[in-house]
């Protein structure tokens, strides 16, 4: 059996990580809030600027509160409510469900994941159909959401596990994290098939084909070399590369090999950053489901 910790040092543990992690949060907000006013980004976008600012900012706020009301939490359990709470700490800890700061790690919860969503409405073309599977996951994480908060709400004095909470709980991270793959995925997908190499000839030019064909098969010993190299006789088609170049040809197309290096860089920022959010809520969602307070 796994050894758990007393609610207490748990708390006092969580206390600090948030501490740490909300100095990085107001670093990453006021830089956002830089880049989202700019005018050299702004141009263009203003309506994706002005709804990234907007989600920031109120999600900013409920960072601040949420750790405001732990430091208050942490100084009811240790100082103020100490005389009256017979077992010390670690009972005040575990027979309080704290619904306020609860409540609002659910509604940031649904903010992010909402955003998240409208981004893969926008990056998919705005694409109902694509969208569609993202939005039924968020419409469910919010009413388990909402229910975890009135259930909190209704038994605020009773265990973090009571069987009346636990099951909205449970529910609410399995469709978080259940979007947050979903989601994660769509956008990673789109931009990776952005970066893959294309055919292309440009429309204004009538011998566009020819060029193109001339290109890959040519009519040369060098040309023919290559083409036997590519699997492809001197009717066929392939790809080819430049020597000293560093550009990649496809049928008369050309792919930017530091453009492509470019798109899959972000892909592994989304999977990144998707993973640690995901890996996160899994690890709370175990610990919750064994009843453990570290957790």
């Amino acid at each position: 059996m796994v050894k758990d910790i007393p609610a207490d040092v748990a708390y006092i543990g969580g206390v600090w990580t948030e501490g740490v992690l909300y100095g990085i949060h107001i670093i990453v907000y006021f830089t956002l809030c830089y880049i989202f006013t700019s005018r050299a980004y702004t141009r263009g976008r203003e309506t994706s600027s002005r709804i990234l600012l907007t989600y920031s900012t109120i999600m900013f706020a409920l960072s601040t509160t949420h750790a405001g009301l732990a430091v208050r939490e942490l100084m009811d359990g240790f100082v103020y409510a100490l005389p009256s709470t017979p077992g010390g700490p670690p009972v005040y800890y575990r027979e309080n469900v704290f619904p306020k700061r609860k409540a609002i790690y659910i509604f940031n919860t649904l903010l992010g994941d909402s955003l998240l969503v409208w981004r893969v409405f926008v990056i998919y073309g705005r694409s109902w159909a694509i969208t569609a599977p993202s939005i039924l996951l968020l419409i469910g994480t919010t009413i388990t959401g909402l229910k975890t908060v009135a259930a909190n709400v209704m038994s605020e004095h009773s265990s973090v596990f009571d069987p009346s909470i636990l099951s909205w709980v449970t529910s609410t991270f399995v469709l978080t994290i259940a979007t947050q793959l979903l989601a994660t995925t769509l956008i990673a997908y789109r931009i990776y098939a952005a970066s893959r190499p294309f055919s292309y000839i440009p429309p204004s030019d009538p011998n566009g084909a020819a060029n193109a064909n001339a290109n890959v098969n040519g009519n040369g010993n060098e040309n023919s070399d290559e083409s036997g190299e590519n699997g492809s006789g001197s009717g066929g088609s392939g790809s080819k590369t430049k020597k000293g170049s560093n550009r990649v040809e496809i049928m008369g197309g050309e792919v930017d090999r530091q453009q492509r290096a470019k798109y899959l860089s972000l892909v592994w920022l989304v999977v990144e950053s998707g993973s640690v959010y995901t890996g996160a809520a899994l690890v709370q969602l175990i610990t919750y489901l064994l009843n453990m307070n570290a957790g």
